[in-house]
């Protein structure tokens, strides 16, 4: 939306979708939140379902939730089914996440929806602590994070990338 906005200059879009895009990334803040890290997960009761697929609510299900279905980065993570995550910090999940709270910081700035500005931004601080704190310096890479065992994972997928896509923070616009 903001790589649009900035194209075009329309206001009016960016006025229409940012409600329904600052909800869906609150969801995340809150579904996929596991002691601070974002993860996949898969709750076997959110609508819409299918019937046919009996991965919902389960480890599968959750891998299923990244879109990397066969890779082995996921081999041998731990999901909790009360919880319903994945115990799995993922490099490009966090970095992901961060250049939308940020994109989004942005666009509530132009629409000068200050508190939710303030918000997005301090999600995004949130999250760029614990993406720091999976970087490997012997690997010289960011790492996922297995949370249940505490260890970082040494296998690699494009993921381990993404965190070079993460939006940086605008400087705060001086009024003039």
């Amino acid at each position: 939306m903001l790589g649009l906005y900035k194209k075009f200059g329309d206001r009016w879009f960016l006025e229409e979708t940012f409600p329904a895009l600052l909800k869906w990334n609150r969801w995340w803040a809150r579904h996929r939140d596991l002691d601070g890290y974002l993860v996949w997960g898969s709750d076997g009761q959110n609508p819409p379902g299918n019937l046919d697929d009996a991965s919902r609510g389960t480890g599968p299900g959750a891998i299923l939730e990244s879109g990397l279905d066969n890779s082995p980065m996921y081999d041998g993570t731990v999901y909790d089914p009360g919880t319903h995550l994945l115990e799995f910090a993922d490099v490009g999940l966090m970095s992901l996440y961060i250049a939308d709270c940020n994109a989004l910081a942005e666009i509530a700035d132009t629409l000068e929806r200050r508190d939710e500005a303030r918000e997005l931004r301090a999600r995004s601080a949130h999250y760029g602590i614990k993406l720091e704190s999976m970087w490997s310096p012997s690997a010289e890479i960011f790492l996922n994070k297995d949370l249940h065992t505490g260890q970082l994972s040494y296998r690699l997928s494009p993921t381990n990338f993404y965190h070079c896509f993460r939006i940086r923070p605008p400087l705060p616009r001086r009024k003039p």
